[in-house]
């Protein structure tokens, strides 16, 4: 059947598959987006909003568009605008997570707080204003410990500080990649990181897969993901229960969700969780691995179906991703090995990702990566030697001297 769907917020993966399943779409989303926005046939309508709009006046022109044409269902796939859409969706009592659900996924700082009291993750945190609170966080607590904002995402502006010697340093990275949010300093966790996929239904739980990450260890930022990672049962099934507890926790009812956790000595311990799918196509290393789409169970559960048995059980290989990046600083001017990377053994895709011209100072946060490669293989090993491979194929052309790379 199809279904009229309010989309709050741009989602350029989703979207198309919405439009692809025969429903029918409208997009409220804020107008420096609708510039960037490919597709525009797909949409009935589309209506932009000023980036100072306040919720009241978002769920005005959703009910100006429920007036001429009723909508059955609100999609909020974006992360960005989850909580405009959690307003929205209240006032037109449509099925979506409640505000507190999204406030504890967004705000760090809340989200420990709901775990420590259900005695599920006591790891340390606290709220930061300047260096000295920074300091005397570590002087309380101790070194190391992690900056990070408190609502940021992709990586932008975490570092690691080992010694109160490197807070001004770590205080500029941050100033660099996260301005104008809200620092967070926690304690550091030690051991392997891994994030973990799930989808929930009526407050039941299935975790999908555990993933395995690739960091660099100065910035933080993912240089590759291996799924499902090559784990003991038992220390799967230790992540299993510790995440699904987590979820209830937040009362995460619905949907799909991303969780990042650190595996302690202690055992698993959360980093954050958000409330969809997991990026740096993590949604397509599911489908090679498994044969199965999970954006397309996300919008079939979005529009009234129960998809819970249709969730992946089992994969009948391994796939992974890897990323390629410049070190240097300046203007991109070409990037070559694309094709040969395309033909090396095992790869299913390798692109580009930054265009041409684009100013360039290094992997920073997710967005700021070069250029990646995905491989499948038989074992976890095999599959992201090969997109590594892949990636190295990579060649990146970068104007140093150019006088406006530094404008």
């Amino acid at each position: 059947m199809s279904r009229h769907f309010l989309l709050i917020g741009t989602a350029r993966e989703v979207h198309p598959k919405i439009k692809q399943l025969g429903h029918r779409l409208s997009l409220l989303c804020p107008v420096k987006n609708i510039k960037t926005l490919k597709n525009h046939g797909d949409y009935d309508r589309i209506v932009g909003m000023a980036a100072n709009a306040t919720i009241d006046q978002w769920i005005e022109q959703a009910r100006l568009i429920h007036c001429h044409a009723p909508i059955d269902v609100l999609g909020g796939f974006n992360e960005v605008t989850q909580h405009i859409a959690a307003d929205v969706a209240a006032a037109l009592k449509l099925p979506y997570h409640s505000s507190a659900t999204i406030h504890y996924t967004r705000q760090k700082d809340a989200m420990r707080q709901v775990l420590r009291e259900a005695n599920l993750d006591p790891t340390i945190a606290q709220s930061v204003e300047t260096a000295d609170d920074i300091k005397v966080f570590g002087e309380r607590y101790g070194y190391p410990l992690v900056l990070k904002p408190r609502d940021g995402r992709a990586s932008m502006g975490v570092s690691i500080i080992r010694s109160a010697a490197e807070i001004a340093t770590a205080q500029a990275w941050f100033e660099a990649g996260a301005a104008g949010h809200a620092m967070l300093v926690e304690e550091y966790l030690s051991g392997e990181e891994y994030s973990v996929e799930a989808f929930s239904e009526y407050g039941q739980h299935h975790i999908i897969c555990v993933t395995q990450k690739f960091k660099d260890p100065q910035t933080s930022v993912e240089t590759g993901h291996c799924l499902p990672a090559p784990l003991p049962q038992a220390t799967v099934a230790e992540i299993t229960s510790f995440v699904e507890q987590v979820l209830t926790a937040l009362d995460l009812q619905n949907g799909p969700s991303h969780t990042e956790i650190i595996l302690t000595a202690r055992g698993p311990r959360i980093v954050e969780t958000h409330a969809r799918l997991a990026g740096d196509s993590i949604v397509e290393l599911i489908e090679l691995a498994s044969g199965i789409d999970v954006d397309q169970l996300w919008i079939k559960q979005v529009a009234g179906e129960t998809v819970f048995e249709q969730l992946p059980r089992s994969f009948q290989r391994w796939a992974a991703i890897a990323y390629a990046s410049p070190h240097a600083i300046g203007r991109l001017e070409r990037v070559d090995g694309q094709e040969q990377a395309t033909h090396c053994p095992g790869v299913v895709k390798a692109d580009v990702l930054q265009e041409l011209g684009s100013f360039f100072q290094g992997a920073s946060d997710s967005f700021a990566r070069g250029a990646f490669a995905i491989a499948t293989g038989d074992t976890a090993t095999l599959a992201t030697m090969q997109a590594r491979q892949a990636a190295q194929c990579f060649r990146f052309l970068v104007n140093c001297a150019d006088p406006s790379t530094h404008s």
